[in-house]
């Protein structure tokens, strides 16, 4: 089975807040007149271990959209919701703000009928699947990540 198809049919699975860290619901050509909708958006490149997911969290619900995040063995995926301009100026911004050392090979979006998702979630890596994701090289702490250890008020304050 295919990395894709493996996150596609996590249905069982749910993360630590009880939400579902995939869905299988088939698209269907009437949800397109909903003022809501859910993309599914799979990226593929050097996208794990450069901030990725906290990144798509941020924007997520910065963004007001529900949904998920998870590394796989092709890449990054990751389910939204909400409404569709909300969608659309994600999708834009996950490819154009990304993290420096990420870098996007591609990008797959499917448009999806609502399932009435509740927050976001970060949801464990899958560990199935072909390796076709491309890692990047370890990297030097950017001066951002360094200001953060010795602030106090931040939750990587003194990480070893």
């Amino acid at each position: 089975m295919a990395a894709e198809e493996q996150l596609k049919n996590r249905t069982e699975e749910q993360s630590d807040s009880g939400q579902p860290c995939a869905a299988s619901v088939p698209p269907c050509a009437c949800f397109s007149l909903l003022p809501h909708a859910r993309l599914r958006i799979t990226i593929h490149g050097a996208v794990q271990g450069v901030g990725f997911r906290p990144f798509v969290y941020r924007l997520a619900t910065r963004a007001g959209l529900a949904g998920w995040v998870a590394n796989g063995a092709a890449g990054v995926a990751l389910e939204v919701e909400g409404p569709r301009a909300a969608l659309e100026d994600f999708a834009q911004r996950l490819a154009s703000e990304h993290p420096r050392a990420a870098v996007l090979i591609g990008l797959e979006t499917t448009w999806l009928p609502p399932l009435g998702l509740q927050g976001f979630t970060i949801c464990p890596s899958a560990e199935a699947g072909a390796l076709t994701v491309q890692v990047v090289p370890d990297l030097a702490t950017c001066p951002e990540c360094l200001a953060e250890l010795h602030d106090p008020q931040q939750r990587r304050w003194h990480y070893p």
